[in-house]
């Protein structure tokens, strides 16, 4: 069996001895002798930049494209072309990888996946988003919240980091992106969502206002960033995530050791036996 793991906005494969998907790919082939191909895309730009590193990576992974990124050439013949491939992605990964399969992309790789997993992907837009890109939608928002989006903006662009990826997690730019990639009838659509995590403060200190600030919004419960509707798509698991949405991903932002608190790689088995299941 073949697993592909795709990251979410300001996401990376491994940068300063941390991987974004904190010990799970070491984990998923020792318990399941499966190849795990951990991808790159870029971190901030949209979905169309991104969904074409994360297609391209894919391909070569497979023998069927020949490298030409950095990224390219570490997916070179990762995957096992003979096995069943399955897309697990986090956060904006899963609207990637969405992007990639859809039967409305002209080079889309339905063909090479069988399945895909999203964990909590805002398919519905993020609150956050919609927030920080001031204006969307006309709504009129007090002055304290015009402020807080206009810092935070500030200083994303201030280190360099790009809007692109950040409007296309709004709802409206959501709500064209479902319009615009039907979902593959070949290909079996899994979901799964944080709900925050089980006892004491909801999130870390970090995502807690945001956390608040979506609870206020939407009225549902949330990781930090994205509410469990907007997580929903194909066939839901309906056991949450009790963990905010770093802590999905195996990090602790309360923590100086980036460790996990969330069981997250007993979350990340699950998925995969899940989809085992199915293609067995």
């Amino acid at each position: 069996m073949n697993l592909v793991l795709a990251h979410g906005f300001l996401g990376f494969r491994k940068k300063l001895g941390v991987e974004y998907f904190n010990g799970v790919k070491s984990y998923l082939e020792a318990n399941f002798a499966a190849k795990v191909l951990v991808t790159e895309v870029d971190p901030d730009d949209g979905v169309a930049k991104r969904s074409e590193q994360l297609r391209r990576q894919i391909l070569v992974a497979l023998g069927k494209l020949p490298p030409e990124t950095e990224p390219e050439r570490n997916a070179l013949n990762a995957l096992d072309p003979q096995q069943e491939t399955h897309l697990i992605g986090h956060s904006m990964g899963g609207l990637d990888s969405r992007a990639i399969l859809s039967r409305d992309h002209p080079d889309n790789i339905a063909a090479h996946i069988a399945s895909l997993t999203t964990i909590s992907t805002p398919h519905y837009g993020s609150p956050i988003a919609d927030l920080l890109i001031a204006g969307l939608g006309g709504f009129g928002w007090a002055l304290l919240r015009r402020f807080f989006a206009w810092r935070i903006r500030g200083r994303l662009e201030k280190f360099g980091i790009s809007l692109a990826g950040l409007h296309d997690l709004t709802s409206t730019a959501c709500a064209g992106f479902n319009q615009k990639y039907r979902d593959h009838a070949a290909v079996k659509y899994f979901s799964v969502a944080g709900a925050g995590r089980k006892s004491g403060r909801k999130t870390a200190k970090l995502l807690y206002p945001a956390y608040k600030y979506i609870k206020r919004k939407t009225g549902e419960e949330n990781d930090g960033l994205v509410s469990v509707g907007s997580a929903r798509w194909g066939e839901f698991d309906a056991e949450l995530w009790l963990g905010d949405h770093c802590d999905e991903v195996g990090h602790d932002l309360d923590r100086l050791d980036f460790g996990a608190t969330f069981e997250h790689l007993a979350a990340f088995r699950k998925i995969v036996e899940r989809v085992r299941a199915v293609y067995t």
